[in-house]
């Protein structure tokens, strides 16, 4: 196995960093021990080299997310240019005799160009020796290499280790617990979930095996609210996993009877503003609650009948029911039954949304035709009294006001009407006054 191979190339180092604190943070950090050598570089990097190449992919997948010194790291495999500083850092140490290293800017040497020893044949042999046999290696040539003492390490709890399903054999220490739906146990709260929405995340959790009962528990609290987080209040900071589940079970879970729920089953019909898939999901509910119910076992060849036929006959629209007739009638399951009445709700949506189309269009034109015909009318009235106002024909239809009571002929009739005999002076016509002129009015 080559050099290359068991190295990775770290950037961004803090100033000051010592071989000692970058073997610390990997211990207790990464939980890393197997590292054969450290080599600082002038630029704020370093070179790591590791007893085996299985611990490489350790650290390039979890150094990124470590913070060392108050910065983070960058971490990249040696590349072929890298791997020639890294011969030359080895050849180095070599011949000092596995002197410790020293801070960042590590003093350059300068190699004797004139030496007879063959280093190409010298480091491929060194690569190939075993951690006990590079110290021997070191002490003859001048001396020991150094013991630098290790780091107690602290394992972390066993609550938050996950085993990673994508890395056989290898162990990821997390202390992030996972998220939950908030759940409240108020129905008319917002954003929250069902407690049978609530419940299933938690049992999944539980079934995955990703997370310690620890981490689970610490989720609940955190997803928890209202009159919910009262109760794991009551219940106190000592209570586990088991009684946490049990007590909102007991609040928030169904407390019905099977008998209950069964009736209730028997007589539920789709709802005239429910869609065909509610409908479905609110049967599969009931179903669910008497599979599980204690006092009435459910089958699933029972529950599965149980659907297909209330799905069935619980629909709301005939046309939906004609379109599954066939299939129901052949012995087709909820699954597909369910499939086939989506279908035939689509189609009948669309053509009751063109027919309410073609109503109100048909609506509209009576309306507009209306309209049109009384503006027609009236367009008509104004044209004849404009032609009548031209030639003068209106006057013929022209009343005269009556006389006002006080000097009328009732209070006088021996005296007679008196006649305006004069021409007006608005229209030049004998008869009357300009002041009761026709084209006054």
């Amino acid at each position: 196995m080559s050099l290359k191979e068991q190295s990775i190339f770290l950037t961004h180092l803090p100033t000051g960093c010592t071989e000692e604190d970058l073997r610390s943070c990997f211990a207790v950090k990464l939980g890393i021990l197997e590292i054969d050598a450290v080599f600082l570089t002038e630029s704020n990097s370093a070179f790591i080299v590791f007893e085996n190449a299985s611990q490489v992919a350790v650290a390039l997948e979890r150094i990124p997310a470590v913070e060392f010194q108050g910065k983070r790291l960058k971490v990249g495999r040696v590349n072929t240019a890298r791997d020639v500083e890294l011969t030359r850092l080895v050849h180095e140490q070599v011949t000092k005799g596995g002197a410790t290293a020293s801070p960042l800017k590590t003093p350059e040497v300068k190699q004797d160009t004139t030496s007879s020893l063959d280093l190409t044949g010298l480091l491929a042999q060194l690569q190939t020796l075993s951690p006990q046999q590079k110290e021997a290696v070191c002490a003859a040539l001048g001396g020991a290499r150094p013991k630098i003492p290790q780091p107690v390490f602290s394992p972390p709890l066993p609550s938050s280790r996950v085993n990673m399903p994508t890395a056989p054999g290898q162990s990821f220490y997390s202390v992030m617990p996972p998220r939950l739906a908030n759940f409240s146990g108020d129905p008319s709260a917002k954003g929250d979930a069902t407690f049978q929405q609530w419940r299933y995340e938690v049992r999944g959790l539980q079934r995955d095996n990703l997370y310690s009962e620890a981490l689970i528990l610490q989720a609940i609290r955190r997803s928890l609210r209202g009159a919910a987080a009262d109760v794991l209040l009551h219940l106190g900071e000592t209570s586990t996993l088991k009684d946490v589940l049990s007590k909102l079970e007991l609040v928030f879970g169904n407390v019905l009877p099977a008998e209950a729920i069964l009736e209730k089953f028997y007589t539920a019909r789709q709802l005239q503003s429910e869609q065909v898939a509610s409908w479905a999901c609110r049967l599969e509910d009931m179903v669910t609650q008497l599979k599980r119910s204690s006092s009435l076992a459910v089958s699933a060849i029972e529950a599965e009948s149980m659907l297909r036929t209330k799905f069935f006959t619980g629909l709301k629209s005939t046309q939906v029911k004609g379109a599954l007739r066939h299939k129901f009638d052949q012995g087709d399951g909820f699954d597909k039954l369910l499939i086939a009445a989506r279908v035939a709700e689509l189609e009948n949506d669309s053509t009751a949304s063109v027919n309410q189309t073609t109503v109100l269009d048909n609506t509209m034109a009576k309306k507009l035709g209306q309209v049109l015909s009384s503006m027609t009318k009236l367009q008509e009235r104004m044209d004849k009294l404009e032609a009548e106002k031209r030639t003068g024909q209106f006057q013929k239809q022209y009343i005269a006001p009556q006389e006002s009571r006080q000097g009328s002929a009732s209070a006088n009739p021996a005296q007679p009407k008196y006649t305006f005999t004069g021409t007006c002076h608005k229209c030049g016509q004998v008869g009357h006054k300009r002041n009761r002129c026709p084209l006054n009015y």
